[in-house]
């Protein structure tokens, strides 16, 4: 049993967290948008929209200008447009998804000695110059449920038919769904006819 003293301490730090965000309003995260770039005002607009009052949005606000100071406000742009080409709803999921495999172009083309002689590698394929893009299975398989909610099943499968060389971690850790198994499949057959 928990004592009352840390029932009550919890309680408080719950709603601690709740009051940090009456600090905020919607003008200061405008501003900051504003500073990043279109996409990223929009996404910015969408949260402060999306709630019947614009203070359910600035935990997801909040969340960005984190992303933005943690992976560069250059690159959040680029995701933010990214991700507004393929979804009519953005959320901070899909965007913090997008940028964790997000990937930079190799400058260094200079082979290691340690290549890998049995099989192409996430290495050995940017040395090579082609393009590589890595995803959790499951984050795929939430981005591609969402792309055929918002009918734009079609354009996430043509934006992974342009990768050489897909990553797909986490493998099979969980049963899949029927439906899950079909958009699988999709992806898979797609990027192999598209690289022949």
């Amino acid at each position: 049993m928990i004592p009352v003293t840390i029932l009550l301490f919890l309680s408080l730090m719950t709603l601690a967290n709740h009051r940090e965000y009456l600090n905020y309003n919607a003008d200061e995260f405008k501003e900051w948008a504003t500073g990043v770039g279109k996409s990223v005002e929009e996404v910015v607009e969408h949260f402060l929209t999306s709630g019947s009052v614009p203070e359910q949005g600035y935990k997801a606000c909040v969340s960005l200008t984190k992303l933005g100071k943690r992976y560069g406000k250059r690159k959040l742009e680029t995701v933010c447009e990214r991700m507004l080409a393929f979804f009519s709803t953005p959320s901070v999921r899909t965007i913090t998804t997008l940028l964790k495999n997000s990937s930079e172009p190799n400058k260094s083309a200079v082979e290691s000695d340690n290549s890998n002689k049995y099989g192409i590698t996430r290495g050995a394929a940017c040395r090579r110059f082609k393009t590589v893009s890595y995803i959790r299975l499951p984050d795929l398989l939430d981005e591609l449920t969402i792309a055929r909610a918002n009918n734009e099943f079609g354009k996430v499968i043509k934006a992974y038919r342009k990768v050489d060389l897909l990553i797909l971690d986490e493998w099979l850790i969980r049963k899949l769904t029927p439906a899950e198994s079909y958009d699988l499949l999709e992806i898979i057959v797609n990027s192999s006819n598209s690289n022949r």
